[in-house]
């Protein structure tokens, strides 16, 4: 499983996305955005995405509405989208 980070432009498109993601099947959390990577709307969602799938397919499943998309590992964020 890798874990990705969603970044959104408004406080609303990071909820409408919490009300969303659990149609993927799997886990996924809001929590703050990590300092080093924005000061937008100030919450993320976490996922964990088996090493098989696309990040940017499972986020236009869940029509959802990004800002950024980044993989994090071991404290360091890599974008993806």
């Amino acid at each position: 499983m890798k874990k990705y980070l969603y970044l959104f432009p408004t406080t609303h498109d990071a909820l409408v996305a919490e009300k969303n993601w659990p149609q993927t099947g799997l886990p996924g959390k809001l929590r703050p955005i990590p300092r080093v990577l924005s000061s937008s709307c100030g919450l993320c969602l976490e996922v964990e995405l088996p090493e098989s799938s696309d990040p940017i397919d499972m986020a236009k499943q869940c029509k959802l509405t990004w800002e950024k998309v980044v993989a994090a590992k071991d404290g360091n964020y890599i974008p993806v989208y």
